[in-house]
């Protein structure tokens, strides 16, 4: 997902095609300020002169957190714009579909883009979601099709590292275990810059061998796994539960996607002393080797509310500055906090576990 800011470049970009309707620079600014409330009042004023204004609408819908809002102003973009910004307008209405857990309804909003709009930029982040969504509805030869359409169309190779995890996830849902290996080596030599899919990739590895009566090449993976990513999810179930291997993708390697909504935090949670202490899981939106790219993102999460603080880490002698969110003591308010914090920044954001 793009940041509000790419957004608006791209919206900027094609104000000329639009019958020469624009946004007022000073909602513009107020955007990339994260000043939200006053764009929007800017915004209004500007609707209220050109109502049929297709830009200031995308705007509109970008930054409002009501998702029936949202999904009108971006219907009325559809129909107002051209097919550039029509086509990223349907994106956004599926996008959100999809964060409702309404499959069905975002397939066919995915679809539609796919079909209406073969061209656009946004082709190959919906046939990724339609692969993510076939393959939860049961059908992995289907999802493969997709997974394979979205990294032939995605010539930046930016979603290339998860449409592959999506192609391991297919072969395990199958249970064909030989190609599932294969695949979950083609992951490990993928660039995985944060070890978001790698230690699942080494789980799929093992859980093949062992599932082929290999225990020997299932055990020496299982190894390298609590070896090397002992702080990942896979990890901490074999350590916790006891278990061989973990055997739970969950899409772990996608933290959009939540197919099991997960629980929001309850009131009376424990105070923060007891959950620095305790926490078993926090969320991660990022790890830089450079410390001035991690207090951006750490000043942009603080001006959005988000509790977030820095951390150095260091991996195979390589430091690394961690941007993290919040303590948590369940998988459940982990994700829910991910999910928050893509659907209110654009940042992507992983569950990490806690030593």
């Amino acid at each position: 997902m793009w940041t509000i800011l790419v957004i608006c470049i791209v919206c900027a970009e094609h104000a000329d095609a639009q019958n020469g309707y624009t946004v007022p620079q000073k909602a513009i600014d107020l955007i990339g300020q994260g000043k939200f409330k006053e764009a929007k009042v800017a915004l209004n004023t500007a609707q209220r002169k050109q109502p049929g204004n297709p830009l200031v609408l995308f705007y509109l819908g970008e930054i409002e957190t009501d998702h029936n809002k949202a999904l009108w102003y971006f219907k009325e973009v559809e129909i107002l714009a051209d097919s550039v910004i029509a086509s990223e307008a349907l994106f956004r209405r599926a996008e959100i579909v999809f964060s409702r857990k309404d499959l069905a309804g975002a397939k066919d909003l995915f679809v539609r883009l796919t079909e209406k709009y073969p061209e656009s930029a946004f082709c190959a982040d919906a046939y990724y979601r339609l692969g993510l969504i076939t393959l939860s509805g049961g059908a992995p030869g289907e999802a493969m099709n997709h997974f394979n359409r979205c990294i032939e169309l995605d010539t930046s190779k930016r979603l290339r590292l998860l449409a592959v995890t999506g192609l391991m996830e297919c072969s395990v849902a199958a249970g064909d275990w030989e190609n599932a290996r294969e695949s979950a080596l083609s992951v490990i030599g993928e660039k995985d810059d944060y070890s978001s899919v790698t230690p699942r990739a080494l789980e799929v590895i093992a859980m093949s061998w062992r599932k082929t009566g290999n225990e020997k090449n299932a055990d020496e993976f299982t190894g390298r796994l609590l070896n090397n990513y002992p702080n990942s999810y896979q990890a901490y179930v074999i350590r916790q539960e006891g278990k061989t291997i973990a055997e739970d993708s969950s899409f772990a390697y996608d933290s959009n996607i939540i197919f099991t909504a997960p629980e929001r935090p309850q009131a009376g949670a424990p105070s923060n002393e007891t959950l620095i202490e305790n926490a078993k899981f926090s969320v991660q939106v990022g790890a830089y080797k450079e410390r001035a790219r991690a207090l951006k993102i750490l000043r942009m999460l603080k001006d959005k509310g988000f509790d977030a603080r820095v951390g150095m880490k260091t991996v195979r002698d390589t430091h690394y500055f961690a941007v993290q969110v919040g303590y948590y003591m369940t998988r459940g308010e982990a994700d829910w906090m991910v999910n928050r914090i893509t659907r209110n920044t654009g940042e992507k954001a992983i569950v990490v576990i806690l030593n």
